[in-house]
């Protein structure tokens, strides 16, 4: 593969089973081509939810085609793959969950293919993670960051320096100031490492690739995980901490937010009940 300008990353990509793949697919390749150039490589980091295994179903699937034109291919890891569509359009991939702690907080673990266990104290979770070859981000979320949580992730920043990344939203309400907690990341010159994070509800397949980070240096298709890592390590420095890089994609408006909203506080409590 010839060498691209840049490499386009949606950090937070749920797959639920209400998604209709093709349109997912579709979707990702689209928004992620509005935001690059010809050329510019797309990546996206999954990060499943407990009852969800897309990258084990699609590793069942190399050299088959998924859906549409779509075909899975391997590269030399383990924890990524390659999707490729018949008119050439690649996509690549990376395994990952998202895990929640005693404190109701979320821990992305990036490039970790096996599922950590929910409900352990979350600084566990982002030393597991770590110990697991991953990359671990602490996602905002609407509500997580405010009080006694908020405090917590002050201490998990303050502890693990740069090798826990943040990242924003792009279900943000796009009104009102970026949370405190974000800016002080960047005002420290840190990046973050941000994404979609489409909600559990048909439809919202459309937002994959539509929010993330840009960065000028390509991956290696073959290794992409391994090429990530390589970019979030600073150049004689033992910690993890994201290159320069820029935020693409716009948040979420007034009225989407708003629905959104109802619609999860609506389902939680039917699922409690």
């Amino acid at each position: 593969m010839s060498r691209t300008t840049s490499v386009l990353i949606d950090g937070h990509v749920h797959y639920y089973s209400c998604f209709d793949p093709a349109v997912f697919l579709r979707s990702a390749a689209r928004n992620f081509a509005r935001h690059g150039n010809p050329g510019t490589q797309k990546l996206l980091c999954l990060t499943e939810s407990a009852p969800d295994h897309w990258f084990e179903s699609l590793a069942g699937q190399l050299d088959n085609e998924l859906v549409d034109g779509w075909w899975v291919r391997s590269t030399q890891e383990s924890n990524s793959l390659q999707l490729v569509h018949n008119d050439g359009e690649q996509l690549l991939l990376i395994a990952g969950h998202q895990v929640v702690s005693d404190d109701d907080l979320e821990v992305l673990t990036i490039g970790v293919r096996d599922k950590l266990a929910d409900g352990q104290p979350t600084a566990a979770l982002v030393k597991e993670t770590i110990a697991h070859g991953g990359v671990p981000v602490l996602p905002w979320g609407f509500g997580k960051w405010l009080g006694n949580r908020g405090r917590i992730v002050e201490a998990l920043v303050q502890e693990f320096g740069d090798a826990l990344l943040l990242g924003d939203n792009g279900g943000r309400l796009r009104i009102g100031a970026r949370p405190p907690l974000l800016d002080a990341v960047l005002g420290r010159g840190q990046s973050l490492f941000s994404g979609s994070d489409p909600l559990p509800m048909a439809g919202q397949e459309h937002r994959v690739g539509s929010f993330g980070i840009r960065l000028s240096q390509s991956l290696d298709a073959a290794q992409p995980f391994a090429s990530l890592c390589k970019q979030l390590k600073r150049p004689g420095d033992s910690s993890q901490g994201l290159p320069h890089s820029e935020g693409f994609g716009v948040l979420e408006a007034p009225l989407s937010f708003v629905r959104n909203q109802i619609v999860m506080q609506w389902r939680k409590r039917v699922q409690r009940d």
